[in-house]
């Protein structure tokens, strides 16, 4: 059994979640620096620091944050795979991948909501992860500004 300390297999998972997300970010980039609003803060004499924090990186933020609230949503069910499997962190650490695996599978029978309940934890967590990132982009996105909400 692979045994990790909890902040070195989170920083793992995070690195790998930040290389997949960073090239969405520069495919997104590279077409809104081809916006006419770019164009015409360039033609103006904007230096590019300023093109970036006032017209780039505010247009980027709705796909940051809910990239990034997926990204946790991943990172909690990797570690809790990771855990199930036995290749998780080391024991003593708690998990809700340790719940799901070894010692409550001999209760399944007897007890069901000793594997259900992690299970649901874990998903309630992850949905509620990809709610707040999809409302935070409701809030945030200039692009939805002025438009009545989705029914």
């Amino acid at each position: 059994m692979v045994a990790w300390d909890l902040r070195v297999l989170i920083f793992a998972l995070t690195i790998g979640a930040i290389f997949g997300g960073s090239r969405i970010l520069r495919g997104a980039t590279l077409s809104l620096r081809e916006k006419d609003f770019v164009i015409a803060a360039r033609s103006l004499g904007a230096s590019d620091a300023e093109i970036l924090f006032r017209h780039i990186l505010p247009n980027l933020m709705p796909l940051i944050l809910v990239m990034s609230s997926s990204a946790v949503g991943g990172i909690i069910i990797a570690e809790s795979s990771l855990e199930f499997l036995g290749l998780g962190v080391s024991a003593g650490t708690p998990s809700w991948g340790t719940d799901l695996a070894g010692r409550n599978r001999t209760f399944f029978l007897d007890a069901p909501w000793m594997i259900i309940a992690p299970g649901l934890a874990v998903s309630l967590t992850v949905l509620g992860f990809n709610f707040f990132g999809d409302a935070l982009r409701d809030l945030l996105d200039p692009r939805l500004r002025g438009t009545s909400p989705r029914a």
